[in-house]
Order: structure tokens, then sequence, then C-alpha cells
């Protein structure tokens, strides 16, 4: 970040409690990092805990000091419970079985018609 500010990156946030991920905003402070001027924050470490009300009280909390966040492997369960406190999201989820069947069978589209 501070050898080229052209690059695009993306901080992240890691933790396992409210706590962990709020000590891991002030180490960002520490570095003159303030998060809430980022324009996307990664959220890490909750993809396997969608279904708690810990994972959705992280996710308020971060949400509620002004931090845009980016929820990696947020599956629908998740956003169910979050969406409205997410900026963007991402999941692999719903391509599981896509990734381990053989791929459809082609179908040739039809030919445009112009006038």
């Amino acid at each position: 970040m501070w050898r080229d500010d052209e690059l695009p990156w993306m901080p992240v946030l890691q933790g396992w409690t409210p706590d962990d991920y709020l000590r891991h905003v002030d180490m960002y402070a520490v570095m003159a990092i303030d998060l809430t001027l980022e324009p996307l924050v990664g959220l890490g470490a909750v993809c396997r805990r969608q279904r708690t009300t810990e994972a959705v009280r992280i996710i308020e909390t971060l949400y509620g000091l002004g931090i845009r966040l980016h929820g990696f492997g947020i599956k629908t369960t998740g956003l169910r419970a979050a969406h409205h406190l997410l900026h963007s999201s991402n999941s692999m989820a719903w391509s599981y079985s896509a990734r381990r069947t053989a791929p459809l069978p082609v179908r040739a589209l039809p030919a445009p018609h112009y006038p």
C-alpha cells in the first residue's frame, strides 16, 4: 500500500470473537489506516459460522463502525441474516456440485436475426 498507492488492495479483518475483530480494526488504526475510509473491507473467518448469532453480531458490530464489508464465503443462510449489513459478498458454495459433475451439454444458439 505504501509502495504503490495505485495498486488495488482490500484490507481484511480476521478473528473469532467480536473482540478479536475489534482488535484487528485497532491494529489497522495503529498503522494509520482508517477502515471507514476504505471502499471495501474483507470479512474473513465467518464462512463456517453463518448460522450462529455470534457471526451476525460480528457483522453488526463492524457495520456499526461504518466499515463497508465484503463477506468472503457468505452462503444464502448468512445472506438471509446479514445481507442488509454487507456491501458485497461472494461464495463458491452455489457451484459445489457443478464443479464435481460433467459439464452440461452445449446447445447451439439460434443465429441472430437482423432486419
